[in-house]
């Protein structure tokens, strides 16, 4: 006997007759622009607000982007050297009021770790503290990775940076 209910490949189709209809006289966008163009005329007929559809866009674009995109190049980065005394670390810290710092030791292309601010505060109560113990990890990214593979890569690693 066969069965009345055979499996089913794909997933039921839920939509009524009428939106499918609708669908037909009106599909959807097909490219990213057409999606960007439809926000704006939802925001334009007020059924999003302008922060939800510039949000909404930002995550659209942010499909398209590599990390190279946002990366800070290396002139601009605020860079600490393993072989400053401490003041000076401090001083920088305290001057920029960033919280995370890429330690470089000879070259600035050299990088040898992280530093976070709240560490260095560490070598205030114990000077004998050395200070490469107190480096984290760099994490070196290709410019060329996407960025949600990037976004889902620090997600998972529960990277800040």
């Amino acid at each position: 006997m066969s069965d009345p209910h055979p499996a089913r490949s794909e997933r039921e189709d839920t939509r009524t007759f009428l939106q499918k209809v609708a669908e037909f006289i009106h599909p959807g966008p097909d490219s990213t622009d057409e999606l960007i163009e439809t926000l704006a005329d939802a925001e334009h007929n007020q059924l999003i607000g302008a922060d939800s559809r510039k949000m909404l866009e930002g995550v659209i674009r942010m499909a398209e982007m590599t990390a190279g995109d946002v990366m800070v190049p290396t002139t601009r980065m605020e860079l600490v050297n393993i072989e400053d005394s401490h003041d000076v670390m401090m001083h920088g810290v305290i001057d920029t009021a960033h919280s995370r710092f890429p330690v470089f030791e000879g070259e600035r292309e050299n990088i040898i770790g992280i530093l976070m601010a709240k560490d260095l505060l560490k070598l205030q109560r114990a000077p004998e503290l050395n200070i490469r113990a107190l480096l984290r990890p760099a994490v070196f990214v290709p410019e060329s990775k996407g960025l949600n593979d990037l976004l889902r890569d620090f997600q998972s690693n529960h990277n800040h940076l």
